[in-house]
């Protein structure tokens, strides 16, 4: 059951990834035809780290013995994990959240994240025995071969946690957003009525 729970989760992660992907390749967009956009030094990080991400994934999908996979991996989702930080930090500036835009604000935010990154990092692996199994027990090559999910891990409870906060990050990210857009059409049309 919890095995099952992981993989919904992690097919909702991959798919919040190419959100905010998609998202940060938009708002590059935006950065290059108007270059007073607050924030885009985290666009520009996100949408460059995006990249390496998006190409460690495309080699965790041709690279054929399974320890290259594992760290092919652990490199991927620290990748994208930094790119999600990326986005919700331009958002924060973009939108003029002050109070979550402080150095310390970010700090505290970027911590859970940081210490996930790290236990992935640490995480048994067929080449190295001995850190811990926070995160994952076991991995195989997903057979059939899996274009969504190469690899078939037995995840931990920190994993899910990694899940969940990273899900409460790009929510929070959406909810900042419509609540500036929601602002912006109040402004537009209170100087239309006036």
């Amino acid at each position: 059951m919890l095995d099952h729970f992981a993989m919904v989760l992690t097919a909702l992660w991959l798919g919040g990834y190419l959100l905010v992907a998609v998202a940060t390749a938009a708002f590059a967009y935006v950065y290059w035809t108007d270059r007073s956009v607050r924030g885009s030094e985290f666009l520009l990080l996100g949408a460059t780290v995006g990249t390496g991400a998006t190409l460690l994934y495309v080699g965790l999908l041709v690279v054929p013995s399974l320890p290259f996979k594992i760290l092919v991996w652990k490199g991927f989702q620290t990748m994208a994990t930094i790119v999600l930080f990326c986005w919700f930090v331009f958002v924060v500036r973009w939108t003029g959240q002050a109070r979550l835009s402080r150095l310390r604000s970010l700090v505290v935010l970027a911590t859970p994240l940081v210490a996930f990154d790290l236990l992935r990092l640490t995480n048994d692996s067929p080449w190295i025995d001995g850190l811990h199994s926070l995160y994952w027990s076991s991995a195989t090559i997903a057979e059939p071969v899996g274009v969504l999910v190469p690899l078939q891990f037995s995840f931990g409870l920190v994993h899910l946690l990694e899940l969940g906060y990273s899900a409460l990050l790009v929510v929070a990210t959406l909810a900042l957003l419509v609540a500036f857009a929601a602002r912006g059409e109040q402004q537009v049309y209170r100087a239309r009525n006036t």
